[in-house]
């Protein structure tokens, strides 16, 4: 049990973290080019997208099964049983992001597809050729895959035993890891091992509010995360021991948070700052990008001080031993950043009456500005100088981070003259340009969530991301370019923002 004393900690706080008030003001012109190496990309993951639930011998998901079998618990009661139908239609998929110009495609793979009960003894010849199939594809059309390993569809057998709360995961993860390697690696560079172990953890063993909708308040989430981090070790380790001499990839991981603005410029502003960045993505990021490793130290302290005082004999946030702290200091090559929307801050006012949970640790309340637009999604607003701070935090708290934009993009009907989705990128993208030139951000690519339209989890089909259009209605699942597909072939041909 470690703890920080509170007045050390503000003393490296305020010296430290002050730079959020004082970002030089930086003018980007249209037409500032893109550095030479700089990368675009576009996003999709598999059960928002493939459909064919069960042909082909591919095994239940936890979204599959749950979703079939609580069907009201989706806003508009639908599946991804069928969305775009990109098992199908992958090929028009691929035109769509050769048309746009994109040097990459972020996909992922889908467990249950390959190894229908998630074990490397039930493993599926067909879902694994409908991946070299798409991989082949899409390097014949000089597009790079990089490819996501779990994007939130376990296999429903591995959740029978608990899933992420059950240690034993991280077993089955390296296994399911050491295949992909093996099977795609001459052919796939970039890796990502998790798409956001946030959303991984918080709403489906925490909240109860996504499958495998498990309400395990207080510590739910601080066991999946834990197990999940030493799966994503494995791995890492794995390729490095196995593969990295010959294949020579790079393994990442897709860490998402929200931009942190403040209420005033006082102590308990800059102390609720540093929970909401120890929360949102220091959870991920600081066992694997700090020079210490292990949680955030205010994570540590937080969460021990208030599970003793709850009754607790011990911290609820699992405790890693020197060799996992070690094992997993410095095991990503570089951090997907999946970054949308931000917030304003401030200090909360939880007591040790309330029950425990993540949020009564955390401790912090969240505002928005009236002044905001707002997408479809209600979460999602345009707040493109919390973009450039979340970016600014983790290239000052991790030195010398390389940072992927994995994700980034604007909600709306679907509707094709999508000016706000236009206006929405271009606002960030000229951020990723201040972000290079005036505040020394590593940053390596951009890509937008999401190149079609497709099921949006707990939403349904009621939001619409896609620089594509769909048409769910059709059989054949026509895909149309909307206005921002024709933005960012513009700002990829000419590698300039506008």
């Amino acid at each position: 049990m470690q703890k920080l004393p509170f007045l050390l900690f503000i003393l490296n706080f305020l010296t430290s973290y002050c730079w959020i008030n004082d970002l030089p003001k930086c003018d980007i012109k249209s037409g500032t080019k893109f550095p030479k190496d700089f990368l675009f990309g576009a996003s999709t993951s598999s059960y928002q997208i493939e459909g064919a639930w069960n042909v082909s011998g591919k095994g239940e998901n936890i979204w599959d099964h749950y979703l079939h079998k609580y069907p009201d618990r989706v806003l508009d009661h639908s599946n991804a049983d069928v969305t775009a139908d990109s098992y199908h239609l992958y090929r028009e998929d691929i035109k769509a992001l050769k048309d746009t110009g994109f040097n990459f495609y972020r996909f992922s793979i889908s467990w249950a597809r390959i190894m229908p009960n998630g074990s490397v003894a039930s493993l599926n010849a067909d879902g694994i050729d409908y991946y070299h199939r798409l991989i082949d594809a899409l390097k014949e059309k000089g597009i790079e895959p990089l490819v996501t390993m779990y994007h939130w569809d376990l296999p429903l057998t591995l959740q029978e035993f608990g899933g992420f709360l059950n240690r034993s995961i991280a077993d089955y993860f390296e296994s399911y890891a050491d295949f992909l390697f093996k099977e795609y690696g001459y052919k796939v560079q970039y890796w990502n091992t998790f798409n956001e172990p946030l959303i991984v953890c918080v709403p489906s063993y925490e909240l109860g509010q996504a499958p495998p909708f498990i309400e395990k308040r207080g510590d739910g989430a601080y066991q999946c995360g834990h197990n999940l981090l030493l799966s994503h070790a494995r791995a890492y380790h794995l390729y490095q021991k196995k593969y990295k001499s010959t294949q020579k990839g790079k393994i990442g991981i897709a860490i998402n948070g929200e931009g942190a603005l403040l209420k005033s410029n006082t102590t308990s502003a800059w102390e609720a700052f540093e929970r909401k960045h120890a929360w949102d993505i220091g959870w991920y990021a600081h066992p694997i990008f700090s020079k210490t490793g292990n949680y955030p130290p205010i994570m540590i302290s937080s969460v021990a001080q208030n599970s003793i005082a709850e009754g607790y004999n011990k911290s609820r946030l699992p405790e890693f031993t020197k060799a996992e702290i070690e094992s997993l200091r410095g095991s990503a090559d570089f951090l997907g950043l999946n970054c949308y929307s931000s917030r304003i801050i401030e200090l909360g006012k939880r007591n040790n009456s309330e029950p425990a949970s993540i949020f009564k640790d955390r401790n912090i309340e969240v505002f928005t500005d009236p002044s905001w637009k707002r997408a479809k999604t209600e979460w999602l607003y345009s707040v493109p100088e919390g973009f450039r701070e979340m970016m600014h935090w983790l290239s000052t708290q991790y030195k010398g981070i390389e940072i992927w934009v994995t994700e980034n993009g604007w909600s709306d009907d679907g509707q094709l003259n999508d000016l706000d989705r236009i206006e929405y990128y271009s606002e960030h993208l000229r951020v990723c340009l201040q972000s290079i030139s005036c505040d020394n951000v590593n940053l390596k690519a951009f890509t937008a969530w999401s190149i079609i339209d497709n099921f949006e989890w707990m939403k349904g089909f009621t939001e619409k991301f896609g620089l594509y259009q769909v048409n769910f209605n059709s059989t054949k699942k026509e895909r149309t370019a909307k206005m921002s597909a024709y933005y960012f072939r513009d700002i990829i041909n000419s590698h300039a923002w506008k």
